[in-house]
């Protein structure tokens, strides 16, 4: 069953009218977000949107285009659009001051997705969110594992030249990628001192054709033997870029290209050598991030002063070959890993519950978690212990 949604929530976007104060008995998050055109955006627009029909909460959105008055200016609207709770996306760690600030001062619930704070970078906002009552948390990837995961696809590939490069303005999270990869290429040159791998300096790019293609041939001149490229950006133009660049220099399938962010056709890419290994498949990320705003906007496990917010880690899911892709598709692009009642379910679960869940998010987790099989135990495990599971949606997710 393919999840539809906004039969119960509905869902609007900013338009900078007053809020006429109505629906004060229904809960409204706001949703500042890049855009909700792209794949992640889009796929991350179904999502909240499923969670918001589960839930019965109304969503308003607001979409920034990476500009970065916009990016602080969102959160004042939706605010001022009478939400009682906000997911928010930041491009830099700077954007959380103002965010956090607005918040506590007009009583909305915030959690950042796909982002967090890092004490040791930033001690000063970190401290702030501490002290905040109406920060709740976050929700993230381990970057650092995933720059490392990445880097060992090439390592066992054989590709010891391995050129670096990244979008330009996409530091937050390249940052920890790279040192994935430094970590992964120390820890190979320590064990196999007669096989050692070099790295190149990163090179950065915008997402266009010309920029990609100009810094392929600034790895090419600096590396003249790169048989590995790492796409330390979470930006899927740029591994498209990339592919494209490699493509024009006739190294496709010879240069081993690994990135972050599923493209429209991974398994075309997968299968032709555009692209070597990829990691993606986070679309659970503001699922989570909503799970802690709701919860808060009910005055359910409210975050005392003082105490940090929750930090919930989603795994990324690693795909290198066509059948691999085929399996992620079922689970998580022609259904949703979670199912209208498994959404409600979670709603239940404290953050650290939630936290728990996110961690074993993985294909074969949904295979499991929707299978007839499963299925059925539910059904009685829940009859056993009174209560009615049929019809409640337990076959939700897939096929």
């Amino acid at each position: 069953m393919v999840c539809s949604f906004a039969a119960c929530a509905s869902s609007s976007n900013v338009d900078g009218a007053p809020y006429d104060g109505s629906k004060q008995d229904r809960i409204t998050i706001g949703v500042s977000i890049w855009n909700t055109n792209d794949l992640m955006g889009s796929k991350t627009k179904q999502v909240i949107e499923a969670c918001a029909d589960a839930l019965d909460v109304d969503v308003i959105w607001f979409e920034h285009e990476y500009n970065a008055s916009w990016v602080r200016t969102s959160v004042n609207r939706l605010c001022a659009a009478g939400c009682d709770g906000i997911l928010f996306f930041p491009t830099e760690y700077r954007d959380m001051k103002p965010a956090i600030k607005t918040c506590d001062r007009e009583g909305v619930y915030l959690a950042q997705y796909y982002s967090h704070i890092v004490p040791e970078d930033e001690p000063e906002i970190y401290f702030q969110s501490l002290h905040s009552q109406y920060y709740v948390g976050s929700v993230y990837e381990d970057e650092m594992e995933n720059g490392y995961n990445l880097t060992y696809y090439l390592l066992n590939n054989g590709d010891r030249q391995i050129g670096v490069m990244c979008s330009e303005g996409d530091e937050i999270t390249f940052a920890d990628r790279k040192a994935g990869c430094q970590l992964a290429i120390d820890e190979w040159n320590t064990a196999h001192p007669d096989d050692r791998v070099y790295v190149s300096q990163t090179v950065y790019a915008k997402s266009s054709t010309e920029s990609c293609n100009k810094a392929v041939d600034e790895l090419l001149f600096s590396m003249r033997d790169m048989d590995g490229l790492l796409v330390g950006s979470g930006n899927g133009t740029q591994v498209v870029g990339a592919m494209g660049a490699l493509r024009d220099h006739e190294l496709s399938g010879e240069v081993d290209l690994v990135g972050t962010g599923f493209l429209n056709d991974m398994k075309k890419q997968l299968k032709h050598d555009g692209i070597y290994a990829q990691s993606g498949g986070n679309i659970c990320n503001p699922l989570y991030a909503f799970l802690l705003v709701y919860q808060a906007a009910r005055d359910d496990h409210k975050k005392e002063v003082g105490q940090p917010g929750a930090e919930i880690i989603c795994p990324y899911i690693y795909i290198s070959s066509p059948e691999e892709y085929e399996e992620y598709e079922k689970y998580f692009i022609t259904s949703l890993p979670y199912s209208q009642e498994e959404i409600a379910d979670l709603a239940t679960y404290t953050p650290s519950e939630i936290a728990v869940a996110a961690s074993i998010l993985s294909v074969r987790d949904v295979k499991t978690r929707h299978s007839d099989k499963y299925i059925e135990e539910v059904r009685e495990r829940k009859q056993n212990a009174g209560i009615d599971g049929k019809d409640n949606g337990e076959s939700g997710g897939s096929d």
